[in-house]
């Protein structure tokens, strides 16, 4: 009875382990006022990236995935942070690719305007999941 009681105990430990979610060493998942996040990266350096969060509330500081410590987290991919995130307990609700630098040229005798982008931000929005 003691073995099935502390595997059960062990079982609930391990899953509030995985429903955390730290952003500069707090806890988002214990603010039940968050409801959604933001998190922006540039994909050029999606290998071993630290993405910056967004939670709405300006602190005048930049805001990352931590672990309980504060010590940053980096990803190797895209995939990887979105593994990670769907397991403390959010769920994608959006993204968007916002260009921050590209060419624009019209070509002589021609009203077209041929754009090339350069550089872009993927923009990624969370959810909790209730």
């Amino acid at each position: 009875m003691k073995k099935t009681l502390s595997l059960i105990a062990l079982c609930f430990a391990i899953n509030a382990v995985h429903a955390q979610l730290f952003i500069n060493g707090m806890n988002l998942n214990a603010d039940s006022t968050i409801t959604y996040f933001e998190i922006n990266y540039d994909p050029a350096s999606t290998f071993n990236f630290t993405p910056e969060v967004d939670y709405g509330k300006g602190e005048g500081r930049r805001k990352f995935i931590t672990d309980a410590t504060g010590k940053k987290l980096r990803f190797n991919s895209g995939v990887e942070l979105l593994n990670f995130i769907s397991k403390s307990g959010w769920k994608l609700t959006d993204r968007q690719f916002i260009p921050t630098k590209y060419n624009q040229s019209t070509p002589t005798g021609n009203l077209s305007t041929s754009i090339e982008l350069k550089e872009f931000r993927t923009y990624v929005l969370f959810e909790r999941v209730h």
